[in-house]
C-alpha cells in the first residue's frame, strides 16, 4: 500500500516536470544544409504538415530541428 502511494506521487512529479520543459519551435531558418539552399519557416502553434516529393528536404528540415534541440 505504501509502495503504491509512493509510486503515484512519483508519477505525478515526473508528469509535472515533463510539462514544465515542453518547448515549441516557432520558426527555423536553414542556409546551405543538404539540398536546402535557403529556407525560413514560421510554424503554426497548433499543427504543421511537412510534405512533398522525395528529395525535397523534408528529412533535412526535421534533422535541423532535432540537431538544434538535441546536439
Amino acid at each position: 500500500m505504501k509502495y503504491n502511494k509512493l509510486l503515484s506521487a512519483l508519477i505525478v512529479a515526473i508528469s509535472y516536470k515533463i510539462q514544465e520543459i515542453i518547448m515549441k519551435v516557432k520558426s527555423i531558418e536553414i542556409n546551405g544544409i543538404g539540398g536546402i539552399g535557403s529556407l525560413k519557416i514560421d510554424f503554426n502553434e497548433r499543427m504543421n504538415f511537412i510534405c512533398g516529393p522525395n528529395g525535397i528536404g523534408k528529412t533535412t528540415l526535421l534533422e535541423c530541428v532535432a540537431h538544434s534541440l538535441f546536439q
